[in-house]
């Protein structure tokens, strides 16, 4: 374990995330955080700085800790303002004569040079020569060698990380080549360690301190999957990761009711910004293809493998295209909008640019076109969504009537699609049973206020799918408790069905109105969302295929109501 620790070190390349693995290490150390990492401000060589018992003697001291990247050289010792000697220089001039707390300069200080690779060869001769030039100042080296040691003792600590829980890590990493790999492994040693029975039996104020130093240690296992699977060329891998882990670490902090603990918090914070890189790895790698005609499926043999391919980016753009347009509302930085409004262009491409974006071959992909027309339409593309909306039934409508086949299906098995379209086995009703897609798509017609498309879809559904029980999941209480941990819908959830267009569109936006109001009033129906971070139900639906939570989509048709107009609103409103 400790050789592919140190392998991981060395590759990192983002210099916060060799700052925050180091920020997580000396909490783990039961040291005091002073100051931590900050942008655009002179820290006078410390990056970070901590106060504790050093384990080396036993003696109180200051830990003042310079964090540089990969494996140093020469260049690296002596360049300029960024070079290591400068930084030991300004820590002994500056840091500690004049920036520490009257209290704590009576403290003995040690200076930790952290490097995540290794010293070269012409270097360790200066770092030597400058140690011993410094008599009065405790020095110490955590180069990938001795951080790797210290990880693996005091993160991957032996009660958290045991053998059996090591072995699952490893394994995860071994596979990462395989690009059909399930993350079991990886699955298994996160419930393991944060649900199991020992957390039951916890005094109430040994939870927080268990809770830290567990939960330090998941950005160092997800890190090393983000970095080998890079190596491996498969970018998809550290996204479904990282969502996974997202969502069973929110369960874990819900369920122990750690949501107001800062340093936890905080942890979570960081798997999300995690979460966050692995999305814009993952959209750099796919966006050349998405301008191209069928740039995304050029590798497909079948229109099946084509459309579960297209679906995924399309839902996956889509959760990415959140993740930015909310943390643009959290944060100051100018540039999320930018990237807000990439995403969307390029969701825009893979839809206009694949014809089979048209043309779901399950129903149940009715998830991620949810996910799409909610993230377009914050973006203010009501008439895209039209425009898609309408070409996506026109194909539904050819392929149901003249092929008899090429239509979104009710079951989810694409051994039974096979049958069906392949075979010959199965009838077009059978295979037609029930439709979250229709209703999805005549809601909208309420919300696009589309007087176009919602007469054909009427006419539709009543002379070709009258057999067909159109249906709208809406979620129940307590559906928190499983959302974040699996397929949530049968368990908690209230369906709509049968659904019956009205004639009228005018009828239909009057009867979702009241559904929305009785919602909010009714004990049956969980409508508060506000109370978890953005985006992690959307991420859940799109991980675990709970559908999407109607009430996201839903408040744009409140807006169009409380504005008193039928025109859709503006992304700012």
């Amino acid at each position: 374990m400790r050789l592919l620790l140190q392998e991981y070190l060395a590759v990192l390349k983002e210099e916060k995330e060799l700052e925050s693995l180091v920020s997580n290490l000396v909490t783990s150390m039961s040291l005091d955080v002073e100051t931590s990492p900050q942008k655009g401000v002179r820290q006078h060589g410390v990056d970070l700085h901590a106060v504790g018992t050093d384990p080396e003697d036993h003696t109180k001291k200051n830990f003042l800790i310079t964090i540089k990247q990969g494996h140093i050289n020469r260049t690296g010792w002596n360049e300029g303002n960024q070079g290591v000697r400068s930084s030991l220089d300004e820590i002994i001039d500056v840091y500690i004569p004049t920036k520490l707390h009257p209290s704590l300069k009576e403290l003995p200080s040690k200076i930790i040079w952290c490097c995540g690779g290794e010293l070269k060869a012409e270097v360790t001769e200066n770092w030597n020569g400058y140690c011993s030039n410094n008599p009065t100042i405790q020095f110490e080296l955590w180069n990938g060698s001795r951080l790797s040691s210290l990880i693996e003792k005091y993160l991957l600590d032996e009660n958290i990380f045991d053998e059996k829980v090591k072995t699952k890590m490893r394994r995860t990493l071994v596979v990462l080549s395989d690009y059909g790999y399930d993350f079991s492994h990886y699955k298994e040693m996160l419930n393991d360690i944060l649900f199991n029975d020992v957390w039951n039996s916890l005094a109430e104020n040994k939870i927080v301190k268990e809770a830290v130093k567990t939960l330090s240690t998941i950005p160092v296992c997800l890190g090393m999957i983000q970095k080998y699977s890079e190596e491996a060329k498969n970018l998809k891998h550290p996204l479904i990761a990282s969502e996974f882990t997202l969502l069973r670490v929110w369960d874990f902090i819900q369920k122990n009711k750690l949501e107001g603990n800062r340093t936890i918090v905080g942890i979570f914070w960081d798997l999300y910004e995690m979460y966050r890189i692995s999305g814009i790895h993952y959209f750099n790698k796919i966006y050349p293809h998405t301008k191209i005609e069928h740039g995304i499926t050029s590798q497909c043999n079948n229109s099946i493998l084509a459309s579960k391919i297209v679906f995924e980016q399309i839902g996956v753009l889509s959760t990415l295209g959140l993740l930015e347009l909310f943390r643009g509302m959290l944060t100051s930085e100018n540039t999320t909008q930018q990237d807000t409004e990439r995403i969307a262009t390029t969701l825009k491409n893979v839809i206009n640019n694949n014809g089979i974006s048209g043309s779901p071959c399950f129903d149940e992909m009715t998830i991620d076109i949810a996910l799409a027309a909610y993230f377009l339409a914050t973006q203010g593309d009501f008439v895209f969504i039209k425009e898609w909306f309408l070409d996506i039934m026109q194909r539904f409508f050819h392929s149901y009537n003249i092929m008899g086949k090429g239509f979104p299906v009710s079951s989810n098995s694409i051994e039974v699609l096979i049958e069906f379209e392949k075979q010959g086995i199965h009838t077009k009703e059978d295979m037609s049973s029930t439709s979250s897609l229709l209703a999805l798509i005549g809601y909208w017609c309420v919300i696009l206020d589309d007087n176009e498309l919602y007469p054909q879809l009427v006419d539709f559904v009543e002379t070709s799918l009258s057999h067909c029980t159109i249906q709208m999941w809406f979620p129940a209480k307590g559906i928190k408790e499983s959302l974040y941990k699996k397929y949530a819908a049968n368990e908690f959830g209230n369906t709509e069905a049968p659904i019956h267009f009205p004639k009228s569109i005018d009828e239909l936006r009057h009867r979702l109105l009241k559904l929305i109001d009785f919602s909010k009033q009714s004990e049956d129906f969980e409508t508060r969302w506000d109370d978890v971070p953005p985006l992690l139900p959307l991420i859940a639906s799109r991980h675990f295929r709970t559908p999407v939570i109607p009430f996201f989509w839903l408040c744009f048709l409140t807006i169009i109501e409380k504005t008193k107009s039928k025109v859709p609103p503006t992304a700012s409103q």
